[in-house]
């Protein structure tokens, strides 16, 4: 099945919950990739991938982070941290990203804005 974009979300050594997607944008697939095999969401397409990396289990975050399109169906991805939950309508950003032909986008922080303040 062909998507107009995917978003990208992992949990790896069991570090976060899942968290349901409250509000799904038309024509979007919604994969969630993991370690562990007994992990089951009833929003989100999951994807069991074996922790070879038992000890450190961020080189399997890092792997699927900077290789999202091994897990996705689609040329955009928007990867989203665990914690965060997709909970509206992504058409009108998706609209500006491919009218303008955007190669990347960031996520401003809720609270700080500055590199200073991250310490």
């Amino acid at each position: 099945m062909s998507y107009r974009a995917s978003f990208l979300t992992y949990i790896v050594g069991n570090y976060e919950l899942v968290h349901e997607v409250e509000f799904k944008t038309p024509d979007c697939q919604y994969v969630l990739v993991t370690d562990n095999h007994s992990l089951t969401s009833s929003t989100w397409e999951v994807k069991y991938v074996d922790n070879p990396h038992t000890e450190d289990p961020f080189d399997l975050c890092y792997q699927i982070r900077f290789n999202p399109f091994d897990y996705v169906d689609s040329d955009i991805v928007i990867r989203c941290d665990g914690s965060m939950i997709p909970c509206g309508d992504f058409s009108p950003v998706l609209d500006i990203f491919e009218k303008d032909n955007y190669d990347m986008m960031l996520s401003i922080h809720p609270s700080r804005n500055t590199i200073y303040e991250e310490r």
